[in-house]
């Protein structure tokens, strides 16, 4: 009985976090109506709408469109959460996944700083993003790959407890599912994957794994694997997505080409529509100047944008300033803290810190893919950025508690 009570005190602060995360999400969701107008809002914008279409695909309805640019995983379980409960059933699996989310975030923080306050800081950060918070009344990809992301962080805070090659295949299984979720992560999954190839073949040759080993990296690439057959098999296209290429062209080559010739970008969209990746490329080398405006242009769009969901139902001038003036705070915070990072991970590989210059390493690199990537997609106010949230909360916590370990050692 005194084990018991022990145990429940010892966690107590998981529950305040949880009581916390449910009164603040409630406290927005319903007094400003949110909640009231689930099923007007829920399938309200065209990317929603494309991800219900491709669930609908594969229950057999026919579309020859959306499937090439949405992966299966997101609308299978849009699919699933509908026939559960409908709207209501894809509201409750978000919101699940952003109350979990969140209380991860607060657990990786407090684990890795060993500091009273960082996770709390961390834990009010998360829930004060109400960009965030209004995804759950969306069908989105947003609120998922954020717990993707955050299960990723924890196993990067985990590595020194997991064997290296178990530690490697569970990365490459995440990473699986977020281009299932983003296919913007393509390129980093194809890195770690010819990383552990080439690791697999050079420990054979040593005899130090065995064949089962490659099965078990076939296991962890098992989800891009299925969506590669299935496009292959429906449209013989091997490939993940369309969507990559799409938003080159639509977005960021659209602006580009508007730039060089003074027309606006819908113009420019139609005047490019016959150009192939090959044509894409080449202009874009040749006005490597604009080229190089724009994307810089549009990376700090994103990072600095206003959210685009407060205005469903209807537009709050409150919120919508709050969450601007949050997001230029999160911008304060990049542009003090990201040389900090870099500072103290080289700070932290001189003195012989390798598990925690690993660990910084690993969130640098994943922040910064996120925010390079956005640099093709604009006018989707913050939410390009967003599944950098647990990213940067994480990373941060760390660098500001590292430095300080650092100075107490010099004084």
């Amino acid at each position: 009985m005194i084990k018991r009570k022990s145990a429940i005190f010892r966690n107590i602060d998981y529950m305040v976090v949880v009581i916390g995360l449910l009164l603040v999400y409630f406290s927005i969701v319903i007094p400003f109506g949110y909640f009231q107008s689930l099923h007007s809002i829920m399938f309200i914008t065209p990317d929603a709408q494309s991800y219900r279409s491709v669930g609908d695909w594969l229950l057999g309805s026919q579309d020859i469109v959306n499937p090439l640019i949405r992966p299966f995983l997101y609308p299978l379980l849009l699919v699933i959460a509908r026939v559960i409960a409908n709207d209501y059933g894809i509201w409750f699996f978000q919101f699940v996944l952003w109350l979990f989310s969140g209380v991860l975030v607060y657990r990786v923080i407090k684990m890795v700083t060993q500091n009273p306050y960082m996770p709390v800081i961390g834990i009010f950060l998360f829930a004060s993003n109400i960009t965030l918070l209004l995804l759950t009344l969306h069908a989105l990809t947003e609120i998922t790959t954020i717990l993707i992301i955050t299960i990723l962080i924890t196993s990067i805070i985990n590595r020194k407890n997991i064997d290296e090659n178990h530690y490697w295949l569970l990365i490459i299984f995440l990473l699986s599912l977020l281009v299932l979720l983003k296919p913007l992560f393509f390129p980093l999954w194809v890195i770690l994957l010819t990383y552990r190839v080439v690791t697999f073949i050079h420990s054979m040759l040593l005899q130090q794994l065995n064949w089962k080993y490659l099965s078990y990296i076939v296991i962890s690439v098992l989800p891009v694997l299925l969506q590669l057959l299935l496009m292959t098999i429906k449209f013989n296209e091997f490939t993940v997505s369309n969507i990559g290429s799409e938003a080159l062209k639509t977005y960021y080559f659209a602006r580009v080409y508007g730039e060089v010739n003074s027309i606006p970008v819908e113009q420019a969209r139609m005047v490019t529509t016959s150009y192939g990746q090959g044509q894409i490329f080449r202009y874009l080398l040749s006005h490597i100047d604009t080229s190089a405006q724009i994307y810089i242009k549009t990376i700090s769009e994103n990072l600095l944008a206003k959210s685009n969901f407060i205005i469903y139902p209807k537009p709050n001038i409150y919120l919508s300033t709050y969450m601007r003036l949050l997001n230029i705070v999160y911008f304060i915070m990049h542009v003090v803290m990201i040389p900090a990072s870099i500072i103290a991970m080289i700070r932290l590989y001189k003195k012989k810190y390798l598990a925690e210059t690993q660990i910084i390493l690993s969130l640098i690199v994943l922040l910064l893919f996120i925010f390079f990537t956005s640099g093709i997609t604009y006018w989707q106010g913050d939410r390009i950025i967003l599944p950098s949230l647990p990213v940067w909360l994480t990373l941060y916590s760390v660098v500001i508690s590292k430095l300080r370990g650092i100075r107490k050692v010099h004084s």
